[in-house]
């Protein structure tokens, strides 16, 4: 095979990061109108209703040949869809180089061994974080927008960390991060209480609602849809096809940034490795680990797009900012009394978790037979137990800091102080990047939204802040640091998580 098959696999990684995005955009749009996500089930203009040609719809490359217009009525394609195709393959390509390239991460394959094995190893773990981030993409988009979060998306975001962490779970130094076998039995416990909890909740809320459209006399067996806009409804744009200056300078960052991210992944070594074939690119093999400063250097540019698409998005002056800030305002009074209700709730994952805890720990009553059933293997190296408890640790550890924060900040200010959205955007993280990304996370994401507010000041005033966007970029960032500072910030609390970790 021929040593420059990377090409492909780049090209494979960002397209299939484009498509990605595409379809996020779709679900962007639909979701928050009520439009099933199947009906009609190729894109349309939203402007004249035409369908879109697939040659027209090809991720980012359209928008610019098209000059961001429709081809049959010149309405102006609103750039947000070309950014979000561009975050969502920088996003895919960032992945791959951290995983497979760079390896700066621990517990896979060592970087002795070509990306082709490396993929072939560990394509489960690359899954789980790049859906992951494709539903945190969507969800913070939709709540930019809206201040809406689906939790449909983290459902599946956590479902899918605990399915590929089940089959993922080997056994090398240093390892990934793993929980004891006491706090992984206990998380296990207390997710299915969680589960459980929540199931009964929404099945009260649906009982109610049923009722009160029963009572209103409309047919709860008929959802309400919100037709697409017509050319009828919505004034039809026509004129000169020209992108704005503000696309040019948007093309341009994009290419800069894609040729640097790409031209630092296949650039020769700086040392070569006696190993390495003359003129290897370092895609195809690289026996040591780059260091953490040189790949944050060389995926700074990448973050820096995101962030200022992200301040960019944040300017624009919303109905929904007013209408959320009353909304706020309007439950302020009851606020005191729904956190003390959301923890009554909460009690019995609590009490599971306890529960958990004591009966697996060393002279437990079910500590002989979690002890097999954690040991277990299926094949040469998968321990479902081992993955799955991973995947419960982090779902209910940073489930439970989200939980602190909105029931605490709440009491002691009167108002609610964290939305239930972003804390299952933190659980849904955990299970795929673990509690330590995530608590490390949630600290960057505090920061960014405080740097983004001060830069928004001037532009747009309100007290109204989503957190899904910045939540995403800061869990984002802790990943991607995790083997730079992040081990010398965990050793600052070493002794809380030697105990929760279960080693103390």
């Amino acid at each position: 095979m021929s040593d420059y098959w990377w090409i492909w696999c780049l090209a494979l990684v960002v397209g299939f990061g484009g498509c990605i995005g595409s379809f996020v955009n779709v679900i962007i749009y639909r979701l928050p109108r009520n439009i099933p996500l199947g009906q009609p089930r190729w894109s349309f203009c939203p402007n004249c209703e035409t369908t879109i040609r697939w040659y027209d719809n090809i991720p980012v490359f359209s928008y610019f040949r098209l000059r961001g217009h429709c081809r049959t009525c010149a309405w102006p394609i609103p750039p947000r869809y070309v950014v979000i195709e561009i975050i969502t393959l920088l996003a895919f390509l960032i992945l791959f180089d951290t995983f497979f390239v760079a390896v700066v991460l621990d517990g896979t394959v060592g970087a002795a061994w070509t990306v082709s094995y490396r993929f072939a190893s560990d394509w489960p773990i690359y899954a789980a974080h790049v859906l992951l981030f494709a539903c945190l993409l969507a969800m913070s988009a939709i709540d930019m927008e809206h201040y809406w979060l689906d939790i449909r998306f983290t459902h599946f975001a956590a479902l899918c960390g605990f399915a590929l962490h089940a089959i993922w779970t080997p056994i090398r130094q240093p390892p990934w991060p793993r929980p004891g076998a006491t706090l992984a039995a206990a998380a296990i416990l207390a997710t299915i209480g969680a589960v459980v909890t929540h199931l009964i909740i929404a099945w009260i809320w649906h009982r109610k609602a049923k009722a009160a459209k029963a009572s209103s006399g409309e047919d709860p067996a008929t959802p309400t849809q919100v037709d697409p806009p017509t050319a009828q409804s919505v004034p039809i744009h026509r004129g000169r096809r020209s992108l704005r200056p503000s696309a040019w300078l948007a093309g341009l960052a994009l290419s800069a940034t894609l040729v640097m991210l790409v031209v630092a992944i296949i650039r020769p070594p700086t040392t070569p490795d006696p190993t390495d074939q003359p003129g290897t690119p370092q895609l195809v093999n690289r026996t040591h680990r780059m260091p953490g400063s040189a790949f944050v250097t060389r995926v700074a540019p990448g973050i820096l797009f995101v962030f200022c698409a992200m301040i960019a998005g944040s300017v624009i002056k919303r109905d929904s900012d007013d209408e959320i800030e009353e909304a706020l305002e309007s439950e302020k009074h009851n606020a005191r009394k729904m956190a003390l209700t959301e923890l009554a709730i909460l009690l019995p994952t609590i009490a599971l978790f306890v529960g958990g805890w004591l009966a697996v720990q060393e002279g437990g009553l079910l500590e002989p037979l979690w002890q097999q059933m954690w040991h277990w293997q299926m094949g040469s190296a998968t321990r479902p137990f081992l993955g799955l408890g991973t995947a419960a640790a982090g779902f209910i550890i940073a489930g439970a800091l989200g939980w602190a924060v909105r029931i605490v900040f709440t009491l002691l200010l009167g108002k609610e102080a964290f939305g239930t959205g972003d804390i299952h955007i933190m659980a849904a993280a955990g299970a795929v990047v673990g509690w330590e990304v995530v608590l490390v996370g949630f600290f960057l994401s505090a920061l960014l939204a405080l740097l983004g507010k001060a830069l928004t000041l001037p532009f747009k005033r309100g007290h109204a802040l989503p957190m899904g966007p910045w939540l995403t970029l800061g869990f984002f960032l802790a990943l991607l640091w995790r083997g730079t500072f992040f081990d010398r910030f965990i050793d600052r609390i070493g002794f809380f998580f030697e105990l929760v970790s279960g080693r103390a």
